[in-house]
This record gives C-alpha cells, structure tokens and sequence, in this order.
C-alpha cells in the first residue's frame, strides 16, 4: 500500500516527436538569419530526445532563394534560426514548416530548449510533428 501513485500513468508522459532544421554555417553554432546558411543541421527527436543528427549541405543556390532550401528541407517539421523575418516565417509556414527564433547558441542546446519549451506547454500531451 501506497506505491500506487509513485509512478502514475508513465505513459501519459509529455513527449516530442519532429525533425527540426537548424541554420548554421559551420555545423555547431545556429545561424543569424535562417535564409542564406551553408548549412542545415537536422536533428531527429523521438520521445523528445535527439536520436540522430545529420549535417546538409545548402543547395548551391539557395542563398537568397528561401524556397531552394525549404525544398531540401521537406522532411523538416521545425526550422531554428537566431532571427525569423516576417517573410521566412511565413515562407515555412507555408511550406508546412514550424519557424522557431531562438536565442540559444549552439545547435543541440537549441534543439533541447525547443524540446523543453513544447514539453513545458504541452504538459501531458504528444507533439508529433512527423
């Protein structure tokens, strides 16, 4: 007797499940401005950890064409950037994307925080983005 709500309902835990672009133009640290980067970091969540990371390289002529890189982007629920203009924001929201500006430095530290700030409005409750 009472051990029945030590662990009530673990399954109803709050979980994340999305792929998420990163700008960045060196693989570590999140970009300024999300058009324009060398590169995206695609990081994998699933039951809000970060599973698998990969580095893409930015279409050859994408700088300056938002739509190039959203294309090589499309299994991409979530974009980070530093800065989101009004346009880029719009730009992947129509492209089915989710435009998030973080002031977290590196790329993994942003993915985390945008784990934790979902985690924290959904509280019991499953984003699954993919």
């Amino acid at each position: 007797m009472g051990h029945e709500h030590e662990h009530p309902h673990e399954h109803q835990h709050a979980r994340v499940n999305a792929k998420v672009a990163v700008a960045t133009d060196d693989g570590l640290t999140v970009r300024d401005t999300f058009g324009g980067a060398a590169y995206y970091a695609v990081l994998t969540v699933r039951e809000s950890d970060i599973v698998h990371s990969e580095l893409r390289e930015a279409p050859s002529n994408a700088a300056g064409n938002l739509t190039r890189a959203i294309e090589a982007l499309a299994d991409c629920q979530v974009a980070l950037a530093r800065r989101m203009d009004d346009d880029t924001r719009r730009t992947l929201q129509q492209a089915g994307i989710q435009p998030i500006a973080t002031a977290v430095e590196l790329v993994e530290d942003a993915v985390d925080r945008f784990v934790l700030d979902t985690l924290a409005e959904l509280g019991m409750g499953l984003l699954d983005l993919t």
